[in-house]
């Protein structure tokens, strides 16, 4: 595999969404790593230490406030910037998301180049 400057992990059981992004970030060098759970998640968090984190709040194994909760209460995950994006457009949610932990909180649907942008401002 090619050296890659910065690293994006998608946290997501749907994979349309990583690999659409996967094709917008690699013209700007960027790796993105797909988790279809939370669990895997965490432990890709943890062993990949992405340069930030794409994370949905509905999840088959946990939620994404459990694993948001997971990553910023572990010392090797902690400071990896992490962006929530979920149906979820109530603000209850966008504030606890927020209180959490989360960089960013982006509700679908969404406009693909505008996430990307958000990504990039952190990324690069």
């Amino acid at each position: 595999m090619a050296e890659h400057s910065k690293t994006l992990l998608v946290i997501d059981d749907d994979d349309i969404n990583g690999i659409v992004l996967e094709s917008l970030l690699k013209v700007h060098n960027i790796h993105c790593i797909q988790a279809e759970n939370g669990r895997s998640g965490i432990q890709d968090a943890i062993n990949f230490q992405p340069d930030v984190i794409l994370l949905d709040i509905f999840m088959p194994d946990m939620n994404g406030f459990e694993i948001l909760q997971q990553l910023k209460s572990n010392g090797k995950t902690k400071s990896i910037p992490v962006y929530i994006f979920s149906v979820l457009d109530n603000q209850v949610d966008i504030d606890r998301a927020y209180d959490t932990g989360a960089l960013g909180y982006i509700t679908k649907p969404f406009d693909m180049k505008d996430v990307v942008g958000q990504l990039l401002s952190v990324l690069l």
